[in-house]
């Protein structure tokens, strides 16, 4: 699934204070590594962003910000999920005016000019699989969108929307009485047990590249 610029924003500044956190060289060279990618990565999505763009643009006249709306209401049927916003103005803003793109746990959503505003909905970590080609969108009345989610298992309860919102936050606490070297590789290896193939590959190539780093500068002498 891909990952967006202001989702690997937040992975790099988590990473970074885990950064601050090791003290062992293995570790840091890891993460120094890992971070490097992740930053690389950034740049990387930041000017496909500004590339691909197809928003019109006026010279002399600043873009106007999205607003990100992250409050919906939650319901589900046998077939769907739906997810209720509010947005001033939607029911009668032009359809062209909002496209939408799903994928298997994801979705995104862009309204442009809406009673002068501009929002965009950014879901990641959908609890359950998606139809892509069967999702939609429905502006209803009352200033309401309908996201309709189709879902891959009928008759499957979902709960909830996000998985995150099924489980305790697993993400290991630095705990003042644990030793915090084996916190960090705890976090370290629920990123890799729980990322896509290319977090894996990123993150065993990172420290490969950090051993042999460390290797190297130990034979310098």
């Amino acid at each position: 699934m891909p990952i967006s610029a202001s989702d690997l924003k937040n992975d790099i500044d988590e990473l970074q204070a885990l950064r601050k956190q090791a003290k062992r060289s293995n570790v840091q060279l890891f993460l120094d590594e890992l971070l490097k990618k992740w930053l690389a990565n950034l740049d990387e999505l930041n000017r496909r962003d500004l590339i691909t763009s197809d928003a019109p643009k006026t010279i002399g006249v600043a873009a106007r910000p999205y607003k990100k709306l992250t409050t919906y209401g939650f319901d589900e049927s046998d077939k769907f999920v739906k997810i209720y916003y509010s947005i001033p103005g939607i029911s009668s803003t032009p359809v062209t005016a909002i496209k939408e793109k799903f994928n298997e746990n994801s979705f995104d959503i862009f309204c442009t000019d809406v009673n002068g505003t501009d929002y965009e909905i950014n879901v990641r970590g959908l609890s359950k699989a998606v139809d892509p080609d069967k999702c939609y969108f429905k502006q209803k009345s009352g200033d309401q969108l309908l996201v309709m989610l189709k879902k891959v298992r009928e008759n499957e309860n979902w709960g909830s929307l996000l998985k995150i919102d099924k489980k305790e936050q697993k993400t290991p606490k630095f705990d003042k009485d644990e030793d915090p070297q084996a916190s960090l590789m705890n976090m370290m290896k629920q990123m890799y047990d729980e990322g896509d193939d290319e977090m894996k590959r990123t993150i065993r190539k990172s420290w490969y590249e950090a051993q042999n780093k460390k290797a190297t500068s130990e034979m310098d002498f």
